[in-house]
């Protein structure tokens, strides 16, 4: 019989305070029927240096409730809910130098956030808890080259350490480095196709978790876009996830399921849609 309404409000306003400085600052609130009122803030200022440089800095705060299975799940043999849970807060800082030329881009960025009554699964009751605070911290390249009027390049590349504050441990479930590649071929103005490449690296465990980190993984992606197909209006979307059909698993908590919960191997989707 649970339920949850969600009501919002969200303001943002941006201050041009010279051709080079822009200042945005936002707000959000949110009330919660069975969790009560999040508020958080966000700021960013920007500055362009020259017509290729620009610096930018960021602020922002975020909420998440804890879900339904965190808080209600029942006779469960491996986990148990938890009506006392708080939801789990953020605070972010970044940092970011972006050079943009006319056929590639990159972008430098440092960020650091803390975390507050992170929910996890305790060990030895099987309950979900809040655990103290952690924090992670990194950093990320971007990078964009049009090679031609046809094809283009993109990627990025991210760094990240964590620590869970509680235990003096990494974060579990976090991996030490994230990799994406992109390219993508238009011949046509209606016609495009892309190849993704995407890694994750080795995963932590829990501290309390006496097997070894969880091995990283690498999958490729294939999709084709046609526009206008049959006749005006007509998309035609179609593709294959994981083409290489590795075996990709996401970490499970500790006594719960040794084997973790396995991804889907390689698979084929088709999407047909019409525009009226």
């Amino acid at each position: 019989d649970a339920s949850r309404t969600i009501s919002s409000l969200y303001l943002q306003n941006q201050y041009a305070f010279s051709e080079q400085l822009t200042v945005t600052l936002g707000g959000r609130l949110d009330h919660y029927s069975d969790m009560g009122d999040s508020t958080t803030p966000s700021l960013s200022v920007l500055y362009e240096l020259d017509e290729e440089n620009i610096l930018k800095a960021q602020y922002a705060e975020a909420f998440r409730p804890p879900s339904f299975n965190e808080l209600y799940t029942m006779n469960n043999p491996v986990v148990n809910g938890n009506l006392g849970l708080q939801g789990e807060t953020i605070q972010t800082w970044e940092v970011s130098h972006i050079h943009k030329e006319r056929d590639r881009s990159l972008r430098t960025t440092l960020f650091y956030s803390s975390f507050e009554n992170l929910i996890h699964k305790d060990g030895v009751t099987s309950q979900y808890e809040n655990s103290g605070a952690g924090w992670h911290r990194g950093v990320e390249l971007e990078a964009e080259q049009v090679i031609n009027s046809d094809w283009k390049l993109d990627g990025n590349l991210s760094w990240i350490e964590t620590e869970d504050e509680e235990d003096s441990h990494a974060l579990e479930g976090a991996p030490d480095w994230l990799a994406n590649l992109n390219l993508t071929w238009q011949p046509t103005r209606g016609e495009t196709y892309t190849a993704h490449l995407r890694h994750v690296g080795d995963r932590n465990r829990d501290v309390a978790d006496p097997r070894p980190d969880l091995e990283g993984f690498q999958t490729v992606d294939l999709s084709g876009n046609w526009e206008d197909l049959f006749s005006t209006g007509m998309t035609l979307r179609a593709g294959v996830r994981n083409l290489l059909d590795d075996e990709v698993v996401y970490p499970a908590a500790a006594s719960t399921y040794l084997a973790d919960y396995p991804q889907q191997g390689r698979t084929w989707w088709l999407r047909l849609s019409r525009r009226f």
